[in-house]
């Protein structure tokens, strides 16, 4: 599918790809406090709800190498169909 990045107004585009069936496993990388801060956790869990996701927020504000390789062992323990990445620069880095 390639990388695309989702906007206040295209919200509804994003539940959609989410909810396709067969979509099959989604791996969030996300903040840690500004995940729950921001309402992004909120909206998140309603928008993954019944849906087969795991998480991954443990590394540095200015992610270091190490962290990029907790994060690719992580991703390796399953097979993912779709990256979410939700709050600011460094998750994107991450994702």
């Amino acid at each position: 599918m390639g990388q695309k990045v989702f906007r206040k107004g295209q919200l509804d585009e994003l539940k959609g790809i989410i909810r396709t069936p067969g979509a099959g496993r989604i791996f969030v990388v996300r903040g840690d406090r500004s995940y729950s801060s921001s309402g992004a956790e909120a909206f998140v869990n309603g928008l993954l709800q019944g849906r087969a996701a795991d998480s991954f927020h443990d590394f540095d504000p200015n992610p270091q190498l190490h962290d990029l390789v907790k994060g690719i062992e992580l991703f390796r323990k399953d097979k993912y169909e779709l990256i979410l990445a939700i709050c600011g620069g460094s998750v994107l880095d991450m994702a």
